[in-house]
């Protein structure tokens, strides 16, 4: 695959990520204001959007801290 189209998908799948990692985030705040346990909520949340923004970084990098930086 090109370089500049590799860049370009890195950066769009970044952008996927984020959006997924943010939305987790706007998720559980609205979960947290009705919950009994509000911290295992924020905890949980945390430990799961971490992990798959972790995950998907590792796939894009492939190996290439190019691809990181897009």
């Amino acid at each position: 695959m090109n370089e500049t189209l590799s860049n370009i998908v890195a950066f769009t799948a970044g952008l996927i990520l984020g959006a997924m990692f943010f939305g987790g985030l706007w998720f559980t705040v609205n979960i947290c204001l009705k919950a009994k346990l509000p911290w295992l909520w924020v905890m949980g949340s945390f430990i799961i959007r971490v992990s798959i923004t972790l995950t998907g970084f590792y796939f894009i990098s492939a190996g290439s801290w190019h691809r990181l930086v897009s």
